[in-house]
């Protein structure tokens, strides 16, 4: 969790490790009424918007929210996936931002889901909003071939 940004917020996947084409779920909760958005990052640095997606739109959570991503039974899901540049094992993040207000216009986007953003990008959209109306959390896990003993 993060303290900084006077609310707290968490993330976490429900496993540490996952074979490749498991099913990948996160927990996201938040202290405060805050909008968060989940990026996936690869290994190669390169961020991906994951949430909220065309089919779960709804990323506004009140108060001491907790749910899960993808929520039970939506249409949709992660799966683990291995870039082949990276090896057998690989590592990758998931970076969840929550904002207080309405969040960044770049991330509001019709188009924004699954587009592609640099960390850089990232951190100069966070440094236009005051810290004490966001927080960055991280949570990692390995992702392995079902090959791998």
């Amino acid at each position: 969790g993060s303290e900084a940004a006077g609310f707290t917020a968490s993330i976490s996947t429900n496993q540490d490790t996952y074979r490749e084409k498991d099913y990948i779920t996160i927990r996201v909760e938040a202290s405060d009424s805050a909008r968060v958005y989940l990026f996936s990052i690869a290994q190669d640095g390169v961020a991906r918007l994951i949430f909220p997606n065309r089919v779960d739109l709804n990323n506004a959570f009140g108060a001491g929210d907790a749910r899960f991503v993808p929520r039970t039974g939506a249409p949709y899901s992660f799966t683990a996936e291995l870039d082949s540049r990276f090896g057998p094992s690989q590592s990758e993040m998931l970076m969840g931002i929550f904002y207080r207000g309405r969040g960044p216009e770049l991330f509001r986007s019709a188009d924004a889901f699954q587009k592609e953003f640099t960390l850089e990008e990232i951190n100069r959209v966070l440094l236009r909003v005051p810290r004490s109306e966001r927080s960055r959390v991280l949570a990692g896990y390995e992702i392995r071939s079902r090959a791998d003993r």
